[in-house]
């Protein structure tokens, strides 16, 4: 019995340290196979479009990732971006922001400042601000983001064409035209280089590069781009629909600004035909073009009427210009200074059989 009691009470003083150990790893070892479990449903669940369920995940291990992975594990900043983007998509504007940049402190602390995923997160949160009508913040989160993917994968990578054209649509909102032409214009050269001239991208960039070379005061040269935008949409679209006639309503307002209104009469009309087609015939964007096309016809009616009436008053000047000419008197022979000057002008009257 003695004896018993005696291993009992050493039995309490026993370091206990090493099952505690155990338990932690254990824990640890756990909490990662359940955090990886989360992360994979919530992605199952996002393309299912059950979009309540995947946040439900995706929110479940971010409490495992900010509990059991520190600042520096790219593991936690995976995690951020996964609830941030659900968030962004489902219209949780202000949760998202806080976690995108989150993500984008826990991206720069675990991978470093040059890192491809930290241009994610940059972009997403440009595209988040965009959404919201925040340019202004969006502009230096997608130069940035540009400057890591042009280093970390080459100038011609695909992040950097779907960059450059979010740059271009953002420097036009923030009224910087040359600088969204400039950005559109490398974005198409990028575009045509990997795909052709026929694809739905180089489409998208034609408009948003013909609308910038418009807007910059350039518009021989937006009328370049806007009739290959035609031509690209015919070919991609069936005939009435609603781009084919945006297209065509963008050419002819180009047309008509630089006085080619013969060529951009029947493009409007094309393009009013189409809208009232899609929308009806009371829609503002169908009123406001037949406005447009009446005030195209009546300029046309101008020039035409402005280019008879110069020529017949060209016509007819000439032949005032002829009568006048032939009523016109000659001018006076100058008076002779001396006796020799008429003698001179007597003679050479006589040879050239001027007797009078």
């Amino acid at each position: 019995m003695n004896a018993r009691l005696l291993i009992l009470a050493l039995a309490c003083f026993l370091p206990v340290r090493p099952a505690l150990a155990i338990s932690a790893a254990r824990q640890a070892a756990l909490d990662e196979v359940v955090w990886a479990g989360l992360r994979g449903k919530a992605e199952d669940l996002y393309k299912e479009g059950k979009l309540k369920e995947a946040i439900d995940a995706a929110e479940r291990a971010l409490v495992i990732a900010r509990r059991r992975f520190p600042p520096t594990e790219r593991k936690r900043a995976l995690t951020l971006t996964a609830l941030a983007t659900l968030y962004s998509e489902t219209g949780r504007t202000k949760e998202a922001e806080a976690l995108f940049h989150e993500a984008i402190s826990a991206s720069e602390t675990s991978l470093g400042p040059a890192h491809p995923f930290l241009a994610v997160n940059l972009n997403r949160l440009a595209t988040l601000y965009f959404s919201s009508g925040r340019f202004r913040e969006a502009e230096p989160l997608l130069w940035r983001s540009l400057k890591i993917i042009e280093t970390a994968n080459g100038p011609e990578d695909v992040g950097v064409l779907a960059l450059l054209g979010n740059l271009g649509t953002v420097e036009m909102e923030l009224g910087k035209p040359d600088v969204a032409a400039v950005v559109l214009r490398r974005a198409l050269g990028l575009e045509e280089d990997r795909q052709g001239e026929g694809s739905e991208r180089r489409l998208l960039l034609l408009g948003n590069l013909t609308r910038a070379l418009g807007a910059a005061g350039k518009p021989e040269q937006a009328l370049k781009f806007a009739i290959e935008s035609s031509k690209l949409a015919e070919k991609l679209r069936d005939k009435d629909h609603l781009l084919v006639g945006m297209v065509s309503l963008a050419q002819a307002a180009l047309r008509h600004r630089l006085g080619q209104d013969k060529e951009a009469l029947p493009l409007q009309q094309r393009g009013v035909d189409i809208l009232r087609t899609n929308f009806g015939e009371d829609h503002p964007a169908v009123v406001a073009g037949r406005r447009l096309l009446r005030d195209m016809e009546r300029d046309a009616e101008r020039k035409t009427s402005m280019a008879r009436l110069s020529e017949r008053l060209g016509a007819g000047w000439d032949t005032v210009s002829r009568w006048l000419a032939a009523l016109k008197p000659a001018p006076p022979a100058a008076a002779p200074r001396s006796w020799k000057d008429l003698h001179e002008r007597a003679l050479k009257s006589y040879v050239e059989g001027r007797y009078a």
